[in-house]
């Protein structure tokens, strides 16, 4: 017997590669063997391992799938770790932008300015004034403050960007 109580409930079992339904899930059907088992529900990240079960043996798999972004969180702050360093984490540029980049896409406003200041000081990256820029143009635009006000310092004196003191105000609610 196999039961897996993955929460969230209804979450898709694969055993092998099929579908064999959602959690709660039981099944009485395999015979003695080595599987692999993927849980997966849109928006989380899903549980994959393998497993053997053998003739008369009952198998429970329970466990919780984290939600992508809070997974995307936990890899933010190690990243900020990395950035700043503290007593246990020393600082390391190159792992914190490497983490930055790697959870860009994961709708956390903040990623975007973090990674902005590698690219404007060169921290674990090349300094690039017009990457930075860009950065700190998708973080603006995510009412993140720092970026705002940073992103009206590049083109109050043109770094990375041509001179522009009147940009930001005319085209942009940023300031």
């Amino acid at each position: 017997i196999l039961r897996i109580d993955v929460l969230p409930k209804k979450s898709d079992v694969y055993i092998d590669g099929t579908r064999y339904g959602r959690t709660p899930f039981k099944t009485t059907e395999l015979i003695a063997g080595e599987y692999e088992l993927r849980v997966e529900k849109k928006g989380y990240e899903a549980l994959e391992m393998t497993f053997a079960i053998n003739e008369g043996d009952t198998l429970v798999i329970s466990d919780t799938l984290y939600t992508i972004m809070s997974l995307a969180y936990g890899e933010f702050e190690l990243a900020k770790k990395y950035y700043y360093g503290d007593s246990i984490t020393p600082q390391d540029y190159d792992k914190a932008f490497e983490v930055f980049y790697n959870i860009r896409d994961n709708e956390i406003p903040e990623v975007y300015y973090y990674i902005a200041e590698c690219y404007y000081y060169g921290n674990g990256v090349a300094q690039d004034y017009e990457q930075s820029v860009e950065w700190h143009t998708k973080a603006a635009e995510a009412d993140v403050a720092e970026s705002q006000y940073v992103l009206a310092n590049c083109y109050f004196n043109a770094i990375g960007v041509e001179e522009d003191k009147f940009l930001m105000i005319e085209n942009h609610d940023f300031i």
